[in-house]
């Protein structure tokens, strides 16, 4: 019986040490995959510190508040022609001067018909 434990004892340290051996590399290869992980994830964050830069920086050349202040300059026109009534004249002169007359007019013989009788 001596032999057999024997036997057996030997077989088990044999086969921890090939285990042992494979679960090293293992470690190895995991040990790896996390090193090149890290160096890309660290690369990608990088790249986006500087793509955030490049926004901020372009950012900073905007005019503070430009887009209240189109907004506030709309309002005013708006509220001022509508409630005011002020350039209505000099806005439809430079309408009127705009406009350029069309040739070749392909409706240059139709009339407008009116949906309710159909008269011209």
């Amino acid at each position: 019986i001596g032999e057999k434990i024997g036997e057996r004892n030997t077989s088990r340290d044999t086969f921890r040490e090939v285990n042992d051996k494979w679960y090293d590399a293992q470690r190895a290869i995991k040990k790896q995959k996390q090193m090149k992980y890290d160096e890309e994830k660290k690369q990608r964050e990088e790249e986006w510190a500087a793509k955030k830069a490049a926004v901020e920086a372009e950012e900073a050349k905007k005019i503070p508040y430009e887009e209240e202040m189109n907004l506030c300059d709309y309002l005013v026109k708006n509220l001022s022609k509508t409630y005011l009534g002020a350039d209505d004249k000099a806005d439809n002169s430079a309408k009127k001067e705009e406009v350029i007359a069309v040739k070749d007019d392909p409706f240059a013989g139709f009339a407008p018909v009116k949906k309710d009788d159909d008269a011209i």
